[in-house]
């Protein structure tokens, strides 16, 4: 369940200069998954930079699955209620200003950012929760806990949801996803990301 607000700069930066430009010119909504989305932070904080690159604030607009196994972790995402220390893990003080509402000790996600958000329980191994089409999905810091073999059968799924020239974003320390058909590895600065053929 560890994680926080835009963990993993690099990666943000990856989705603020190259992922989201290049998807806001495709028409229709954006669609997004979040795999392994522990107690929320990334989807939001993905919702979040959406909005800051002009997506509007509309559920018409962007859509964004979110999914984790751990029933816990879930129900503080739905909440979308966080602490002090959870906050100034990584949210930058305007965006918090902008998209957060504090109640007493806590911080709350605006509706707006909320709206766009559906939290599910999906174990990755389970096959038949792969369902739906993509243009990013990010499955970050998961698939370390998990055996080679089932490694690449999660991503394997995963490609299956992904839009043609669709996205997938793993975690900087995961198995690499170069040798699987086709995907096309891509780098951006320091930062590694993957693009599903057309």
């Amino acid at each position: 369940k560890e994680t926080s607000f835009f963990r993993n700069p690099p990666a943000f930066r990856v989705l603020n200069e190259v992922i989201l430009p290049a998807l806001m010119k495709r028409s229709g909504p954006m669609r997004i998954w979040s795999a392994g989305c522990s107690t929320g932070q990334e989807p939001y904080s993905v919702a979040m930079m959406a909005r800051e690159a002009g997506v509007a604030p509309d559920p018409s607009a962007l859509r964004i699955r979110a999914t984790d196994f751990s029933a816990s972790a879930l129900e503080k995402a739905r909440s979308g209620r966080y602490s002090q220390l959870e906050v100034s893990r990584g949210l930058p003080t305007a965006m918090a200003v902008r998209y957060m509402r504090q109640e007493g000790h806590e911080w709350r996600i605006d509706d707006s950012i909320a709206g766009q958000v559906d939290f599910s329980m999906h174990n990755l191994l389970d096959a038949s929760g792969y369902r739906g089409i993509y243009d990013l999905i990010l499955c970050r810091n998961v698939l370390i806990y998990f055996e080679p073999v089932q490694r690449d059968q999660i991503i394997g799924r995963l490609l299956k949801c992904l839009a043609a020239g669709g996205y997938l974003l793993l975690g900087a320390s995961e198995c690499s996803a170069q040798s699987v058909a086709g995907i096309v590895r891509e780098q951006h600065g320091n930062s590694v990301f993957y693009r599903a053929e057309k």
